[in-house]
C-alpha cells in the first residue's frame, strides 16, 4: 500500500527500494542487516557484501551462512519466516522456536528436539530399585486383598477330572467329541468358578472373540453338559440336555443324592422342600432341599436321569440398588465410548483434508494394534478342530484385529496434531519410539517411570483394601480369572494389554483435548478429565463406595499427573503395568499351581523396568555414579 516504503531506506530491501512487492522477506532482509552488525560490527552499507567472517574470525559458520541467507537480493532465496532462522541458529531447540513462534512442530521436529532424558546412574539406580520393589509389594498384598488370593484354588485340571466324576455320577458320558473349560469370575456373588462344557458336536462361540460362554454357543444339543464348581471343586450347577425324543430313552432310576456329596453338604443334614425353580432344561421330575446355612438345592431329572442341579443362595439375589458403583463405571464408560470416537472421527477427517496429521505414526499405531490383537483373539478364542470352523473363527478374528487396529490409528491421527501443537512436551518421547529409536534416552525414562507409576497405582488399591478392617469395612480387589484357565489365556491377556495401553494413552490425551476444547481453560479441562476417568474406575474395588471413590480418585489424578509430567510413552507404559499386574495372577509362593503365571508377569514387568533403566543411562557406564 502507500506505507510499503516507510522506513528506513539503510536496512531496506531491494525490492522495497525500488517500490516492488514487499513482503515477509523484506523484512527478512531488514533483519540481515542488523545482525551483520551485531556480529561483525560493522554497518553493512556497500553491496555485494563481504562474508562476516572478515571482520569477526570467530563467528560460526551457520550464523554466517543464515546472514548472509537473509541478505540475499532474490526474496524466493530467502528464510520464509523468523522461525526458520531460529530452527538454523546453532544450540536452539527447533521445537521451542516453533512453539515460541505459534506454529505446529512436524514429528520430525518432536524427534529432533533437544531434550534428552538422560538419568544419572545414581538416579537410575533408585528408580530401578522401587520400580522392583513396588512390583514386589504389590505381589506380596495380592493374597490378602484381591478375590483370587482370597479364594482357594485348584488347577484346571483338578477340576475337569471333578467336572468328569460329576457326569459320571450324573450317567452322563463324559466322553464327548468338543470340550472347554475356563474360570470366571462372578459380580454379583464376589466369587470365582469353574465353568466345563462338553458336546457331542463341535462347540462353535458366536461372539467376536469366539471364546466359550454360559450360554455361547446355545446350550441346545442333545447331550451337551455343562458343569459349574467352585474353585475348590464344589458343584455349584449341573445342566445336561436330554434327547429331543422320549423314545430315544428307557427310564432308568438314577437318584440325585449321589450328586449331592459333590456339592459339599452332608445329604443327612439337609432338609427336603417343595421345589421352586424352573430347570433350564427339559423335565418331568424335580425336588429341592435346604442346607443348614440356608443354601437352596434344586434338581430336576428326565425319565429318572439327573439333568439338573443348582445351588442356589437366594440371599445373594437381591438386584443390585440402581447408581452403583457398577451402573456409574459402567454408564460412564458407555457415554465416552460413543461421544469421544465421534469427535475423533470428524477430527480426523479434519485433519486428513488438511494433511496436519501424523499418517506414519498412525499407520504404525494402527498396524501394531491389529498384530498383538489378531495374535491375542487367536490364542483367546476355542478352537472346533475342523476346517471350516476354524475358517470362520480365524476370519472374525482378523476382522475384528482390523476394526480396533483402524480405531487406533484413526484416534492416534485425530489427536496428535492438536497434542503436538498445545503440549508438545508430552509426546517427544511417543514420536521417538514411532520413529524407531529404541534406545533413546528418553524413551527408556519415561517407560521406567511408567512401569513405577503404574505399580503404584495397584499398591494404593492394594493398601485402601487393607485400611478397610479399620473402618470396620470390607474391600477386596476385583481381579481376571481367566488367566487362571491356561497359560494361553495369560498370554492373550499380556499381548491384549499392549494393544489396551496404547488405547489408553491415546484416549487420555483426546480426552484432555476434547474438554479443554469446552472449558477453554486447561486447569479445568485436567480437573474435569480426572474426574470423568475416575468414575470409570470407581467399580475396581468392591465394597463401600468410600474405598471405591478413593481408589478411582486415585487412578484419575495419577493419569494425568503422568501425562502432563512425562508424557503419553510413560501413560502408555504405566497403564500396561497396572493392567498386567490387575489381571495376571500373582503370588510369590513357588508350591502355588500358578505361581509360572505370576512369575511370567512379574518377570516382564520387571524387564521393562530394566529396559527403562538401561536405555535411560544413555550408554554410560551404569555402576559409577
Amino acid at each position: 500500500g502507500a506505507d510499503a516504503r516507510s522506513g528506513t531506506p539503510a536496512y531496506m530491501a531491494p525490492e522495497q527500494l525500488e517500490g516492488r512487492e514487499v513482503t515477509v522477506r523484506s523484512d527478512i532482509y531488514a533483519l540481515g542487516l542488523v545482525l551483520y552488525e551485531i556480529f561483525t560490527g560493522v554497518r553493512a552499507i556497500e553491496r555485494p557484501f563481504a562474508p562476516p567472517s572478515e571482520f569477526a574470525s570467530d563467528i560460526d559458520p551457520a550464523i554466517e551462512r543464515m546472514i548472509l541467507r537473509c541478505l540475499d537480493p532474490d526474496p524466493a532465496m530467502r528464510p520464509e519466516s523468523v522461525v526458520s532462522i531460529l530452527r538454523e541458529l546453532p544450540a536452539l531447540d527447533p521445537l521451542a522456536a516453533a512453539v515460541a513462534a505459534g506454529e505446529t512442530p512436524t514429528p520430525a521436529m518432536l524427534a529432533a528436539a533437544l531434550q534428552r532424558g538422560d538419568l544419572r546412574a545414581a538416579v537410575a539406580w533408585a528408580l530401578f530399585g522401587i520400580a522392583i520393589a513396588s512390583i514386589v509389594a504389590v505381589a506380596a498384598l495380592a493374597s490378602r486383598t484381591t478375590i483370587l488370593g482370597r479364594t482357594p484354588l485348584k488347577s484346571p485340571e483338578v477340576l475337569r477330572e471333578r467336572a468328569t466324576e460329576i457326569l459320571d455320577a450324573a450317567g452322563a458320558s463324559p466322553a464327548m467329541g468338543d470340550h472347554a473349560s475356563r474360570f470366571f469370575l462372578d459380580r454379583k456373588r464376589l466369587r470365582l468358578f469353574f465353568l466345563d462344557r462338553r458336546s457331542p458336536d463341535t462347540m462353535m462361540p458366536r461372539g467376536p472373540e469366539r471364546v466359550l460362554d454360559d450360554d455361547d454357543p446355545p446350550f441346545n444339543v442333545p447331550g451337551m453338559t455343562s458343569v459349574r464348581v467352585d474353585g475348590g471343586g464344589r458343584l455349584l450347577e449341573l445342566a445336561i440336555v436330554p434327547p429331543q425324543r422320549r423314545d430315544a430313552l428307557t427310564r432308568s432310576a438314577i437318584p440325585a443324592e449321589p450328586l449331592l456329596r459333590f456339592t459339599g453338604f452332608d445329604p443327612v443334614t439337609l432338609r427336603s422342600v417343595a421345589p421352586a425353580w424352573t430347570a433350564p432344561v427339559d423335565s418331568d421330575e424335580k425336588r429341592a432341599w435346604i442346607a443348614p446355612n440356608g443354601m437352596r438345592i434344586e434338581t430336576a431329572s428326565y425319565f429318572g436321569r439327573p439333568v439338573w442341579l443348582s445351588v442356589i443362595d437366594e440371599k445373594q439375589l437381591v438386584p443390585r440398588a440402581p447408581f452403583s458403583t457398577s451402573w456409574i463405571a459402567t454408564r460412564t464408560f458407555m457415554v465416552a465410548l460413543v461421544l469421544i470416537p465421534s469427535v475423533l472421527l470428524l477430527l480426523a477427517w479434519n485433519n486428513f483434508r488438511s494433511r496436519a496429521g501424523d499418517r506414519k505414526g498412525a499407520l504404525r499405531l494402527g498396524a501394531t494394534a491389529f498384530v498383538l490383537f489378531a495374535v491375542a483373539l487367536f490364542l483367546r478364542a476355542h478352537h472346533p478342530g475342523t476346517l471350516f470352523e476354524e475358517w470362520i473363527m480365524a476370519s472374525t478374528a482378523m476382522a475384528y484385529a482390523v476394526f480396533l487396529g483402524a480405531m487406533l490409528g484413526i484416534f492416534y491421527f485425530a489427536a496428535e496434531p492438536f497434542a503436538r501443537r498445545r503440549w508438545a512436551a508430552m509426546m517427544i518421547s511417543w514420536t521417538r519410539l514411532l520413529a524407531g529409536r529404541w534406545r533413546d534416552a528418553m524413551v527408556g525414562r519415561d517407560v521406567l517411570i511408567g512401569t513405577i507409576a503404574g505399580a503404584a497405582v495397584i499398591l494404593a488399591g492394594e493398601l485402601i483394601v487393607e485400611m478397610a478392617p479399620l473402618f470396620r469395612e470390607d474391600a477386596v480387589l476385583v481381579a481376571t480369572a481367566t488367566p487362571l484357565s491356561s497359560i494361553w489365556q495369560a498370554f492373550y491377556y499380556l499381548l491384549r494389554n499392549v494393544g489396551e495401553a496404547i488405547f489408553r494413552g491415546v484416549s487420555a490425551v483426546s480426552l484432555l483435548l476434547i474438554v479443554r476444547s469446552v472449558t477453554k481453560r486447561i486447569g479445568i479441562a485436567t480437573v474435569v478429565a480426572s474426574f470423568i476417568v475416575a468414575l470409570t474406575f470407581v467399580d475396581d474395588i468392591e465394597g463401600s463406595l468410600a474405598f471405591s471413590a478413593a481408589y478411582a480418585v486415585v487412578v484419575g489424578a495419577m493419569v494425568y499427573v503422568v501425562l502432563y509430567r512425562f508424557g503419553a510413552l510413560a501413560l502408555s507404559a504405566s497403564a500396561f503395568t497396572a493392567l498386567t499386574l490387575r489381571r495376571l495372577p500373582l503370588t510369590l509362593d513357588p508350591s502355588s499351581w500358578y505361581f509360572g503365571r505370576s512369575l511370567l508377569a512379574l518377570g516382564l514387568i520387571a524387564a521393562l523396568a530394566a529396559y527403562g533403566f538401561v536405555v535411560a543411562t544413555g550408554g554410560r557406564r551404569i555402576l559409577r555414579a
